[in-house]
């Protein structure tokens, strides 16, 4: 199981970095897939996924968090 979100969470990092790349075209717009991961409350499933046991998993949370999301928020 623990495999399954590590791809999981590989994919989502690579989902909202390509969207990011796309957007350095035209900055007036956000990053859609940012703002519906917002609106589904996924920041706080990704912070939940933080205190998972398994290190592979918290690392690939961490990643996406400090990537994409406000940094000033204590993750």
């Amino acid at each position: 199981m623990d495999k399954i979100v590590i791809i999981a969470l590989k994919g989502l990092y690579n989902i909202l970095n390509s969207a990011e790349q796309f957007q350095l075209n035209d900055e007036s717009q956000q990053n859609k897939f940012i703002v519906e991961l917002e609106k589904l409350n996924g920041i706080n499933r990704l912070e939940d996924l933080q205190n998972h046991p398994n290190e592979k998993i918290y690392e690939n949370t961490l990643k996406i968090l400090e990537a994409f999301f406000d940094s000033e928020e204590d993750y």
